[in-house]
């Protein structure tokens, strides 16, 4: 039995946002693989490790795919700490919530990602102040095509597909790996070719898995901000800014008591007239919210892990996340097991 094509709608999904910009609508077409937001994501069995990172790279790297977007008016990016994060997620289930194409279907997925910590800044009475934190994603590797379809046209991750070596966890050692296709080096004669990007290495350690020791999401988010952030840390570096502290707070108890995770894109799409342009080019903010119903667990990963990096020309992790080529030591790996929802994003600034 065929179903019913989706109906073309004139007005947004959520009606009753009288600020929401009337677009032409959306076509249906058949091997749709952009399915409407929010998305619910469940069963996510995620493990991040911590890397140490150098911070002018990070400030070049919101300065060219953030600051160089024009924002709000006095607004600007910088990295909130000099740390980075690589998380690989596990995510069992991946579902629409829109009434229209929620009856569709689902599919699983494998999402690994760098995440930058940043701060966005707004200029109040002269000076610059936290107006808000926020996870920004350079680079993101998936297993499929409708993941990376749906993230890239609808909110601006940058994904790509790639092929991945994930433990169970169950042995002392053990090696997360991620494969995709990379050139190197820029040449005319260079065909692209399937190369290892990076991987994660666990030695050593007494105990293999990971150990349960947080069942509250709360207290496990808490646990996370402090490991990557760390207040002291990153009080000092606003001041070194000239940042005002005041507000930093305020962010961070506000996204912590409502399980939200907000991120920033750079969303674009190449002009197909001139090539050196983009006919569309914006900076997206869109909130992951944790779903303290679905938590199941979240604790340390044990042993020594060492992250090595491999340098291709079209894939200069190291150079622009400030990292080093060849071994990065981990500072701290953790897990957790969760569900959450990706909501509508929203532009900042044209």
């Amino acid at each position: 039995m065929t179903a019913a094509w989706p109906e073309i709608v004139t007005q947004p999904a959520d009606e009753e946002n009288d600020e929401m910009p009337t677009f032409p609508p959306y076509i249906e077409r058949g091997g749709q693989q952009v399915f409407r937001q929010p998305l619910l994501l469940q069963d996510v069995f995620m493990r991040a490790f911590v890397l140490d990172a150098d911070r002018e790279a990070l400030q070049a790297l919101c300065d060219r795919y953030l600051n160089a977007v024009t924002p709000p008016k006095d607004v600007r990016f910088i990295p909130l700490v000099d740390k980075a994060m690589l998380v690989f997620a596990e995510i069992a289930q991946a579902t629409s919530l829109d009434r229209r194409d929620g009856h569709f279907g689902w599919l699983p997925e494998i999402d690994v990602a760098f995440w930058v910590p940043v701060a966005m800044l707004e200029r109040r009475d002269g000076d610059y102040e936290v107006a808000d934190i926020a996870w920004f994603l350079p680079y993101v590797f998936v297993d499929n095509a409708w993941a990376m379809a749906t993230g890239r046209e609808i909110y601006g991750f940058q994904k790509e597909l790639a092929r991945f070596q994930i433990p169970d966890g169950t042995s002392p050692s053990e090696t997360f790996a991620v494969k995709s296709l990379v050139l190197d080096p820029y040449h005319p004669d260079t065909q692209a070719r399937e190369e290892t990007l990076f991987e994660v290495r666990r030695e050593g350690g007494s105990e293999p898995g990971e150990e349960r020791i947080f069942d509250d999401l709360a207290d496990a988010a808490a646990e996370w901000l402090g490991a990557v952030f760390g207040a002291s840390d990153v009080v000092s570096l606003l001041w070194r800014e000239g940042v005002a502290t005041r507000t930093l707070s305020v962010n961070l108890l506000s996204h912590l008591r409502h399980g939200q995770v907000p991120m920033v894109f750079l969303k674009q799409f190449r002009d197909c007239s001139d090539p050196q342009r983009a006919c569309y080019r914006r900076l997206i903010r869109a909130n992951a919210d944790l779903d303290e119903a679905s938590f199941a667990g979240a604790g340390p990963m044990w042993g020594d892990y060492t992250l090595s990096l491999n340098d291709y020309a079209s894939h200069p992790i190291a150079r622009e996340l400030g990292l080093k080529v060849g071994p990065n030591h981990i500072d701290t790996a953790f897990w957790a097991r969760y569900g959450f929802t990706m909501h509508a994003g929203r532009e900042l600034g044209g």
